[in-house]
Formats: C-alpha cells, structure tokens, sequence
C-alpha cells in the first residue's frame, strides 16, 4: 500500500490519481467545513470481493486482501466514490436477483 502511494506521488503532499490522471491533495476539506478528509485512496483494482458474485470463502477473501502491487491504485476521493458506488450497484443487482 505505501509503495502505491509513492509510486503516485509528485511532490510533498501532492498526488496523481491514476483513474482522471488530476494532481490532487493528499487531504481536502469536504462542503466547506474545516475537518480535513483524505483526498487520495489506494484502491484495489479487481475488488476484494466481487461485485459480481459477492462473498464466496475465506480463502478468497484474504487472496484479495493482500494482493500484489499491480493490483492496487491511487485514486482521487471522486474516483473512488464513483467507483464504489457502480460496484454497491452491481451488488444490489445481484442481491434482488438472488431473491427472486
């Protein structure tokens, strides 16, 4: 996870996302408050869990975990929201289709 990060580093404090290609802050404030929220996230390429098919074994589930350096990436905090919400959106499809 650190080396991701160095590997996305430009400057101190400064990061590239490796989704929008933006240089970002390491930190941000969100809807104008003055708490600070991370800006850059270490994002797992292939999701630990697959959205898809949803938990299969343990087993799985830490292979996922502690992956290697290639699958993981920097992204921005708008990146990693977009990409989580189209995973929870695939999950969601998956869990009213399981009920029927």
């Amino acid at each position: 996870m650190h080396d991701c990060l160095f590997r996305a580093r430009i400057s101190r404090g400064l990061y590239r996302c490796d989704g929008c290609g933006r240089e970002v802050p390491a930190t941000t404030t969100v809807d104008g408050s003055r708490k600070r929220t991370k800006n850059i996230i270490v994002d797992h390429i292939k999701p630990v869990i697959d959205p898809a098919t949803g938990f299969t074994t343990w087993d799985s589930f830490i292979e996922g975990l502690f992956c290697e350096m290639d699958n993981l990436q920097a992204l921005c905090l708008q990146c990693h929201t977009e990409k989580t919400n189209e995973e929870r959106a695939i999950a969601k499809d998956r869990r009213a289709k399981e009920k029927e």
